[in-house]
């Protein structure tokens, strides 16, 4: 799982980027599936021995602000667990939050239809946000896979460039906002399982040597 979100409608009606995207369910549909599994079913993720095959483990990637106020409560008073993986740039006391979900406030709230963005010399980036289909090709299409692989200063020129487009300029407490504190991170660590999910989030296998290193 990644998202636990109302189903509210976004810019133009239309549902938002993670709906889209298929990396949120509702608060309601999170709660419906807890409820059709029983607390012995569900282990934690190093097993300790026991076949993989045995039980579903529950995953959580990146580092929302809803795991501690629907996710954990309601892990808790099923008697169940999940284990968390924490990226580094998911974190409220970033300075800025990550490129994509910036991106997709960007989107969610955009006040201009037409989102064009010149990627290179080359080549122009260009799809209407105003109908599903639009927005969706924006959500998964080529300037979201740029967005993606680029470094921290590519992300933060092209971000510049839809926040142009798109008519709208993303809130300075975005990642306070979306993420978990250091202190949040703690106090859910000492109760589940927190793994490892990068540093940045890029695409691992797009990197070069250096870039894996740093």
């Amino acid at each position: 799982f990644h998202r636990v979100l109302a189903d509210a409608p976004m810019a133009f009606g239309l549902p938002g980027c993670y709906r889209l995207r298929g990396t949120a369910i509702t608060p309601e549909e999170w709660l419906s599936f807890l409820d059709s599994l029983a607390a012995t079913d569900v282990l934690r993720s190093r097993l300790d021995g026991i076949g993989r095959d045995s039980a579903p483990v529950l995953t959580f990637d990146d580092g929302y602000q809803e795991w501690i106020d629907i996710v954990a409560p309601s892990l808790r008073s099923r008697g169940l667990t999940a284990t968390f993986f924490a990226c580094h740039a998911f974190r409220a006391e970033a300075p800025r939050a990550h490129w994509v979900d910036e991106y997709y406030w960007l989107l969610d709230h955009a006040r201009k239809p037409l989102l064009r963005v010149q990627l290179d010399d080359r080549i122009a980036y260009e799809t209407r946000i105003d109908t599903r289909a639009g927005k969706r090709e924006a959500v998964t299409g080529a300037l979201k896979r740029r967005l993606i692989g680029a470094s921290p200063e590519s992300a933060a020129a092209l971000l510049d460039a839809v926040a142009e487009a798109t008519g709208r300029e993303a809130p300075p407490r975005l990642a306070k906002e979306l993420y978990l504190s250091d202190s949040q991170w703690r106090n859910l660590a000492a109760e589940f399982d927190v793994g490892g999910h990068s540093m940045t989030h890029r695409t691992a296998t797009t990197l070069s040597e250096a870039d894996l290193t740093d």
